[in-house]
């Protein structure tokens, strides 16, 4: 049996693939390895003062994808966190906003869909997002639940 090699592997550029944005995901065409349900891959590339003002609200979209952006060139890179786009509900320690900023290559976010954000590039910057299931997308939709472990009883 052998196996056709252009049905396995796809190369590719993520800034021409997905003109600096999204390269992998469900908008992809589905002839391609780009098109997957279950994650999108964005190759970011941010000028300075370039900005999401309006929060995102990723459950809209995305309700059961985390995220993880990766600063990969320049910066800083600022999100900002919110509970609601009003700011009127406060955090548990009664903040309204958390600041979190990429300073060094390498630095990275890891947020879950639930948490409101906008962003803004404060030096021209490149940033990786992923956005995948979560461990309770895999809850709802796994066939498969995961083995459970036996505890010995002595």
């Amino acid at each position: 049996m052998s196996i056709d090699r252009a049905t396995l592997i796809q190369s590719g550029n993520g800034i021409t693939d997905g003109g600096g944005g999204w390269f992998i995901g469900n908008f992809q065409a589905i002839n391609t390895r780009r098109h997957r349900e279950n994650i999108l891959v964005k190759y970011g590339i941010h000028h300075a003062g370039q900005e999401c003002a309006h929060p995102f609200d990723p459950q809209e979209k995305q309700p059961y994808k985390a995220t993880v952006s990766i600063l990969v060139e320049g910066g800083p890179f600022v999100h900002w966190f919110r509970n609601d786009p009003d700011k009127k509900v406060p955090f548990s320690d009664g903040t309204t906003e958390d600041v979190r900023v990429l300073e060094r290559v390498g630095d990275y976010l890891i947020y879950e869909p639930a948490a409101l954000h906008n962003w803004k590039a404060l030096g021209n910057s490149v940033v990786i997002t992923m956005q995948f299931p979560t461990e309770e997308w895999f809850k709802k939709h796994s066939k498969y639940p995961r083995a459970r472990r036996r505890r010995n009883k002595r």
